[in-house]
């Protein structure tokens, strides 16, 4: 399979300037590699202005030396990432006279958890005023965070309202009829990573199959179509390539040569029932933020949940238990079966590769047990076995502290400063062999949240095959 968007894909941006638009891409574009530059002029973009490989802004939010490290998207000072981008939109929005397509990508509100000070100031004196907690710990719930009160995550999210009411309002100054789609292609970030924010009350957040990392919602502003009004309808991301194509009065590419799974939306997004009846997801991967390989069908008010590492399924009626904690494969056994049948069908005409089981994993020594740590609460995802571990020669570490030591051996981080592990999925290649290096984020309590709490362990191991890793327990 590809590891970059083809050149030959007939992307919406491609087929939209074959009929006379205009197109740009402003800001991530994160769909290739670096060494294959298939960025957005390659794609079908007339003009990109800071999409290139990489998935999170390489310099942070905030201009240093006169660059964000992104093509074709200068700064001066201390500039803000989120605003320059929307200054960029709606400069090029003005200097266009044709039809134009616009694919604006902010990179808010991926890490890292950035904003302007005075900004974070404001929602820090909210989240006092409200009695929120300040404490990240204090917001989660069993692995999950489950309070909102991140006053830089919530300074981000304004950062971006303010640019699309900006976008906006240069559409509409246009006197051109402009639809805006707004949207976003997963849950937010809430297992992982730092937790800055929540999905309370769906189960979970971004990088899991559970509806808080794949329901999200979608807001169109269509003149002339849309007058306010709120549709419980389904729609996927694939449901907006056709939906604009149609929209713009041009072709879709011929299915033979390039299948098309979306539909086009625009009764739906007209306030009008449609007859879709299913939706599916396939995720075969382990996810950064805690989430296993998996694949999904949403029917009608039913979900089922497929998960490959032991085959197990969970249904859950999404309509009466939004947050998914009642499963009932048990109760409903014919319902499940035959929905996971739907589902089986589906990836054998998709084509869907599964994953198979890693022969060469061998779990890490664990015996003769020494002393045991166990990780925080907070840290434990919730639908996780226990997280215990048992080791040797216990070391405590800290900030830039680098330890060597053989299989088996637990470490404990003391706590006393933020430190993150080379990944963030907790499973990491160590060079030189049995040693592994930690290093410190510059943060605060509001910032970037460290991956590792005080008495989180870690164990190193060695597989069959050689290679040495660190997992966190």
């Amino acid at each position: 399979p590809a590891e970059f968007l083809p050149t030959d894909t007939p992307t919406s941006a491609a087929l939209l300037s074959e009929a006379g638009y205009r197109t740009v891409h402003l800001g991530k574009w994160h769909l290739t590699s670096e060494s294959k530059g298939n960025n957005p002029p390659q794609n079908g973009f007339d003009d990109n202005i800071g999409g290139f490989h990489a998935g999170s802004p390489p310099n942070g939010y905030f201009c240093s030396d006169g660059s964000f490290g992104m093509p074709n998207l200068d700064c001066s000072g201390d500039e803000y990432l989120t605003d320059a981008l929307t200054d960029e939109a709606v400069d090029w929005m003005g200097g266009v006279d044709e039809p134009f397509f616009m694919n604006m990508c902010f990179h808010s509100v991926h890490i890292p958890i950035q904003a302007p000070e005075k900004d974070i100031q404001h929602y820090e004196e909210r989240r006092s005023e409200m009695g929120l907690p300040a404490n990240t710990s204090d917001a989660m719930d069993e692995g999950t965070r489950v309070i909102q009160s991140n006053p830089t995550y919530a300074a981000m999210v304004n950062h971006v309202d303010q640019g699309v009411e900006r976008i906006v309002n240069a559409a509409e100054n246009s006197d051109r009829p402009t639809i805006v789609i707004f949207h976003s292609d997963n849950g937010g970030l809430s297992t992982a990573e730092g937790s800055p924010t929540s999905n309370d009350p769906l189960a979970e957040g971004k990088g899991w199959s559970y509806d808080g990392g794949i329901r999200s919602p979608t807001i169109v502003r269509w003149p002339g179509v849309t007058d306010g009004e709120v549709s419980d309808e389904l729609l996927t991301t694939e449901d907006l390539y056709v939906t604009a194509l149609r929209a713009a009065g041009v072709d879709l590419p011929d299915s033979g040569e390039h299948p098309v799974d979306g539909r086009d939306v625009y009764p739906a997004i007209g306030g009008r029932e449609t007859d879709r009846e299913e939706l599916y997801w396939h995720y075969p991967h382990y996810s950064n933020q805690g989430g296993t390989p998996t694949s999904v069908v949403r029917n009608g008010d039913f979900k089922l949940v497929e998960f490959f590492e032991d085959d197990h399924a969970e249904l859950y009626n999404v309509a009466n238990d939004m947050a998914e904690q009642i499963d009932l494969s048990n109760a409903l056994p014919e319902h499940a079966q035959a929905l996971q049948a739907r589902l089986q069908l589906w990836r054998d005409d998709t084509g869907a590769r599964v994953p198979g089981e890693n022969p060469s994993f061998s779990p890490p020594d664990t015996s003769p047990p020494g002393r045991t740590y166990t990780w925080q609460p907070d840290q434990i995802p919730r639908r996780t076995p226990d997280a215990s571990t048992h080791g040797h020669d216990a070391v405590v570490v800290g900030a830039g502290t680098h330890v060597s030591g053989r299989d088996g051996m637990a470490i404990e981080y003391d706590g006393s400063t933020a430190i993150n592990l080379p990944s963030s999925n907790g499973l990491n290649r160590i060079t030189p062999p049995l040693s592994m290096g930690c290093w410190v984020n510059p943060a605060d309590d509001e910032g970037h949240q460290p991956y590792l709490a005080r008495g989180d362990a870690i164990q190193i191991h060695r597989t069959d095959s050689g290679e040495v890793g660190a997992r966190i327990q």
